[in-house]
């Protein structure tokens, strides 16, 4: 065993991918004008409402009251970018946005009582567009038409009364830049009773990262209590999945690549989650984690074979089983860190690396703080 003193700071991973314009022209083109035929086809337009044909060309714009946001009524694509709000302002509803089609990025940084108005969006066109949205107050709409976006990023506030259950749909889009689902609430401001995520279900590809983040209380509670969906997704830039405590993951089941893996603060189980992820091209992070194995990783065949500085399992204190990473082919990183989790035998962890020296790896290995007591069958 070795001793090493990890320093946070070089153990950070940086961002994996640059964001890219996900689709080109010609494309785009085609699947939103057979789209928006079906779109209005829907008669998703309210019979109070005339929308616009002409367009609202601004760079940005920041709407503050109902008086500004009357003045986007009817309009289906506007060129720019639009901010609502901000977290100390509320709107009762976003009816005046049932146009809208098409916008640059929506950033909704208020709290929303009813978000079914902007439900009829296809494209959110930007190189870099994003739909941001300060949820809890309501069940997000399901943009079953949305085709285009960049990044989905919802953050999920402390509000007096939320009741904000589930997200899902989406399941229009077939690859987007980045997917984030953060909380911000914390155990001194009333819960968040969410309790699921799901949909996505025709998302191929994530070039960058999916991040599921904070949604259990600073006590531990977790109202999450599934995450499913996701069935054609292949590959991500990175999935980062913490504080996710008695979530039950029924997700990810077709997934076969990663750029990295970073799993922490959790317990949790699975239905058939990662049963086909052969490879993690860079970072893998499991730490302070309640779990007994990693089984779910037992078609792992590459490790950071873009060469990494290092992957850590580490501080995990019911982990009992790391023979599910036995299949690892081809490991790249320069340094594995396997420490701290006071259960797992010492003897299998040595297994391990030998498993991976057999590999013909040559990094350093970092083994302290396991269970130097146990004992391995031969």
């Amino acid at each position: 065993s070795v001793d090493a003193d990890m320093n946070d700071d070089d153990r950070e991973a940086n961002d994996l991918i640059e964001p890219i314009d996900l689709l080109d022209s010609d494309i785009k083109d085609d699947i939103h004008s057979e789209l928006v035929e079906d779109v209005y086809s829907e008669n998703l337009e309210p019979s109070w409402f005339r929308c616009r044909e002409d367009v609202l060309d601004v760079e940005s714009i920041t709407v503050t009251s109902m008086e500004e946001l009357e003045k986007l009524r009817g309009y289906r694509r506007i060129t720019g970018e639009v901010t609502i709000g901000d977290r100390n302002q509320s709107f009762a509803s976003l009816d005046e946005l049932r146009c809208l089609r098409e916008v640059k990025s929506l950033d909704i940084s208020s709290f929303v009582v009813d978000m079914s108005g902007i439900s009829g969006l296809t494209r959110i066109f930007g190189k870099e567009g994003a739909l941001s949205i300060m949820a809890g107050f309501s069940q997000v709409p399901e943009f079953e038409h949305l085709v285009e976006v960049h990044t989905i990023d919802i953050v999920i506030g402390p509000v007096p009364t939320g009741t904000l259950k589930e997200i899902r749909g989406f399941n229009a889009l077939s690859r987007v830049g980045e997917l984030i689902i953060v909380n911000q609430s914390y155990s001194t401001e009333p819960a968040i009773e969410l309790v699921s995520i799901s949909g996505f279900n025709n998302l191929e590809e994530v070039v960058g990262n999916i991040f599921i983040d904070g949604l259990s209380s600073m006590d531990g509670e977790s109202k999450l209590k599934s995450i499913s969906g996701f069935e054609s997704l292949r590959s991500a830039g990175g999935l980062g999945l913490d504080k996710l405590n008695g979530t039950r993951i029924d997700a990810f089941k077709n997934l076969e690549t990663l750029g990295a893996l970073g799993i922490s603060d959790s317990s949790f189980t699975t239905e058939g989650a990662f049963e086909r992820l052969h490879t993690i091209k860079g970072v893998f992070n499991f730490e302070r984690n309640r779990v007994k194995s990693m089984d779910e990783f037992a078609a792992l065949k590459s490790v950071a074979s873009i060469g990494v500085p290092y992957i850590s399992i580490s501080y995990n204190p019911e982990l009992e089983d790391i023979k599910g990473l036995f299949n690892i082919k081809e490991a790249g990183f320069d340094e594995i860190y396997i420490t701290d989790n006071p259960k797992l035998p010492t003897c299998q962890v040595e297994k391990f690396i030998e498993h991976l020296r057999s590999l013909g790896w040559a990094g350093k290995a970092y083994i302290d703080g396991n269970d130097d007591q146990a004992t391995c069958d031969p």
